[in-house]
């Protein structure tokens, strides 16, 4: 049986008698059931109708007793229902029994964390030796999950989000960021207490997050300036120019200034002979002629370089 955690959630503030929310919930009420708990001293305001529970009869004290009567347009045709204590003592769903299920099953531990719109925090889990956040997420759609966890998908704080089942779009987001998810429906069951299961540990193949573009950068500048140490004199050293202040990047700048003085010449040579042609074109021409990528020259050469352009 799959956990109704939507529903609850939906219900999170009612005060009902036990008739009520097996009323609700139907063939999922022993499920819900560990999960609620009593007010005290308070009782319900409305009770099912025992011939017909889709009528709520409206409660009253009666003496030491209580009154479930019909009324409106029920009011002839069902008779009144005599209730005792037990009967119409209200009771709600409690979610910190919800977290301290779920955290009992993923062996997390207790810990006070953030308060977040769309995420209830369950406890803090140490798994790959990362002591970080595990977050429950109930939200009714694929497209509020994704919203839910898009402001908060921080893998330095956060180890792993629960959903109630699979969702597509908030699970690829938090696994490109470093992030595990866990679909309670396909690693929970029930029994009178609450959940039970094992943690799937999803996180012990996740992926580290995606690399930014200036990272990136910085890790390919350092493996060119480890390879030119071995393949360009002087690299090591630290070649005197003005393009990079690593070594590698000194030894690049100098091994590229006579194609880019070359470059310069070509294009030149290419506008006088062929006036018509536009600046990128003869760029472009360029170069092929010196062997460059267009990109690589482009850092380099502009039209404003050239006075009669």
């Amino acid at each position: 049986m799959e956990f109704p955690f939507r529903k609850l959630l939906k219900f999170k503030n009612s005060q009902e008698s036990l008739a009520w929310w097996e009323e609700v919930f139907g063939r999922a009420f022993p499920a819900v059931q560990p999960f609620l708990v009593p007010c005290s001293g308070t009782r319900a305001d409305f009770y099912p109708c025992p011939d017909d529970p889709s009528i709520q009869l409206s409660v009253h004290e009666s003496g030491k007793k209580y009154r479930a009567i019909p009324t409106g347009e029920h009011a002839e045709i069902f008779e009144d229902v005599v209730l005792d204590w037990h009967d119409v003592q209200a009771y709600r769903p409690s979610l910190d029994l919800v977290s301290d299920s779920l955290r009992s099953v993923f062996n997390l531990m207790p810990a006070a964390g953030p308060q977040l719109e769309h995420l209830d925090f369950v406890g803090r889990c140490d798994c790959n030796g990362e002591l970080r956040h595990v977050f429950a997420c109930f939200a009714d759609s694929a497209p509020a999950a994704l919203n839910a966890v898009l402001p908060h998908a921080d893998p330095k704080k956060v180890g792993c989000v629960l959903f109630p089942s699979h969702h597509a779009g908030a699970a690829e987001l938090l696994h490109s960021r470093g992030i595990a998810t866990v679909p309670l429906r396909e690693c929970l069951s029930l029994n009178k207490t609450g959940f039970s299961g094992d943690c799937p540990k999803t996180c012990s193949t996740r992926r580290p997050p995606d690399i930014s573009n200036t990272a990136l950068k910085t890790h390919l500048d350092h493996r060119l300036d480890k390879i030119e140490e071995n393949v360009i004199p002087g690299a090591a050293r630290g070649a005197a120019t003005v393009r990079s202040a690593s070594a590698g990047g000194k030894a690049r700048g100098d091994l590229y200034q006579p194609k880019y003085k070359e470059a310069k010449k070509f294009i030149r040579e290419y506008h006088k002979k062929n006036p018509a042609v536009s600046f990128c074109a003869a760029r472009k021409k360029a170069a092929q002629h010196v062997s460059l990528s267009e990109v690589t020259l482009k850092k380099h050469i502009n039209k404003g370089d050239f006075d009669d352009w």
